[in-house]
């Protein structure tokens, strides 16, 4: 007769809102960054231009391993102290073939969608948002559902626009909400 190994059942309770590893070790379970003072002082810099008005980049690169996500959690952190709003995007590997999954991630996280919600809840938790962010529904609305993969709403026109269009359109329309809701939390 062959003997049974134990059965283990564990149960989720809810999604983490974790989005990295980062995220769950919290500011205090970090240990200290050392040597790396040119790093973050250059970071600091491109924040204060940014506070002034100047756009900046920073590309962070290098190996696996040599401290990239922590160099932008005391940028996160120091960002966080003076109450400024920070929207995080992050990619990913497994959606390479989608320039916007960081987008669609992010909206899917402000809109508070659940993966059971129907669309229709979906559909409305959009407009929801967009009503409080004065951007114009009718030509919005369509746009945003087609993007994150929402039916087209019936209340609104259909989107006869070639793709190139329909894309630029899009963009634009993401780019007025976040001008929107930056504005709005000022």
């Amino acid at each position: 007769k062959g003997v049974t190994a134990p059965v283990q059942v564990y149960r989720m309770l809810e999604a983490s809102a974790a989005q990295s590893r980062l995220d769950l070790a919290g500011p205090s379970g970090f240990t200290p960054l050392v040597g790396r003072e040119s790093e973050v002082l250059l970071l600091l810099e491109r924040w204060a231009h940014s506070q002034d008005g100047r756009g900046q980049v920073v590309l962070l690169s290098g190996e696996p391993g040599i401290g990239k996500s922590r160099l932008v959690e005391v940028l996160r952190e120091h960002v966080r102290s003076q109450g400024a709003t920070r929207l995080v995007f992050r990619c990913s590997p497994y959606h390479q073939q989608s320039a916007l999954f960081p987008v669609i991630e992010h909206l899917q996280r402000v809109l508070h969608w659940d993966s059971l919600d129907a669309p229709e809840a979906k559909l409305a938790a959009l407009e929801q948002a967009l009503r409080t962010s004065r951007l114009p529904l009718e030509e919005v609305t369509p746009l945003l559902a087609a993007l994150l993969s929402l039916p087209h709403p019936a209340q609104y026109p259909l989107l006869n626009l070639p793709p190139q269009r329909q894309r630029q359109k899009t963009h634009d329309a993401l780019v007025a909400w976040l001008l929107a809701e930056a504005e709005r939390q000022t």
